[in-house]
């Protein structure tokens, strides 16, 4: 029998300021849950993954930088046991009150023939792990 995941109870702050950043665990057993139609998403993470975005999939392995689209379907599978990192999700809203919206909006990795995923170096994860901390 599969254990029943413990939702987190973010979800309201989530939809109230549209912005929410935190750490990704490597506790499987723990699901922060919310609804990724309504959510642009980056996550920096390291570990083995197999992403599937629209008609393309990416095996990875060692430290990325995901762009999910919510316009654009996809899915994430885990392949390892250690999987850490930080995501940010956020809403088209919270976009709509930045000067640059409209630019990161029309980028390639929020494109669907754009390449969502970039491999991240060691220095550029302990730059980008620090301004994840900030906002965690």
């Amino acid at each position: 029998m599969k254990a029943k995941r413990i939702i987190s109870e973010f979800n309201n702050e989530l939809k109230l300021k549209g912005f929410k950043a935190f750490q990704i665990d490597d506790d499987s057993s723990v699901t922060r849950t919310y609804s990724h139609k309504e959510f642009y998403k980056i996550c920096l993470t390291t570990g083995k993954s197999i992403i599937h975005y629209a008609d393309r999939s990416f095996e990875q392995e060692g430290t990325i930088l995901f762009f999910g689209n919510p316009h654009i379907p996809y899915s994430w599978e885990t392949i390892s046991t250690t999987y850490i990192g930080y995501t940010c999700l956020f809403s088209e809203e919270f976009l709509k009150h930045s000067e640059r919206s409209e630019s990161l909006l029309q980028s390639p990795f929020f494109k669907i023939s754009g390449t969502p995923v970039l491999e991240i170096s060691e220095e550029q994860q302990l730059f980008l792990n620090s301004l994840f901390q900030k906002n965690d």
